[in-house]
């Protein structure tokens, strides 16, 4: 079995069957970080302290990637709030890291071509359909206001904040997303923090394409 992480969910979300991206890159990014941080609140590795992002347990979770992160965080000298670590997590490498890791495993393949023989442009054509058929499945029936365990109702946030939501499921009520968003999924400790950190990507993508959208 390939075990995701949220991040992974959403890099795979926000892909076409043919392997083009759905969203813009720097929402991505943003997406990304926010579901690194909101996989470290699931495991009670953070908690959201009058609106500061604060280490419960420092221990590795066993992926590299996102131990490197927690790193990150435990070695601040100041106590960040959430937005902070979104917008300073929100990278290029992230993206690519996270895709690269997907194409390790064998769910992808990249294909690379240059636009006017200079720009190299990245593709993920599926080459493992299976897991994102069984995200994809999940948020079917969670979007039918069915059930919705908890890691499918931060994935479907990110990927509304992202826009890949309405591209990936087009026909989906865009009331029901909200109450999905807004419900009671999952404990209020654990609400508190993951909202924070959604509140934090959602602005954070807002703030980063308003700057390209005026440059």
């Amino acid at each position: 079995e390939i075990k995701l992480t949220l991040a992974d969910e959403l890099a795979l979300m926000s892909l076409k069957p043919d392997g083009r991206p759905r969203v813009q890159s720097l929402p991505l990014e943003c997406g990304l970080a926010g579901a690194i941080l909101a996989e470290l609140a699931l495991a009670q590795k953070v908690d959201v302290r009058e609106k500061r992002l604060v280490v419960l347990d420092p221990t590795s979770g066993g992926h590299p990637g996102i131990d490197a992160i927690l790193g990150q965080i435990v070695s601040e000298p100041k106590v960040r709030k959430p937005q902070w670590w979104v917008h300073k997590l929100r990278s290029k490498d992230l993206r690519l890291g996270v895709f690269e890791s997907l194409v390790s495993r064998g769910l992808v393949t990249q294909e690379t071509k240059k636009v006017l023989g200079i720009f190299p442009v990245h593709r993920y054509p599926e080459a493992n359909g299976q897991p994102k058929a069984e995200i994809s499945q999940l948020i079917e029936v969670a979007l039918t206001g069915d059930e919705c365990p908890e890691r499918t109702a931060v994935l479907i946030a990110l990927a509304s904040a992202t826009g890949s939501l309405k591209k990936a499921f087009p026909g989906a009520d865009r009331k029901m997303v909200k109450a999905i968003v807004d419900g009671n999924w999952a404990g209020k400790a654990v609400k508190q923090v993951l909202d924070s950190i959604m509140a934090a990507t959602t602005a954070s993508i807002v703030a980063t394409t308003a700057a390209v959208s005026v440059s």
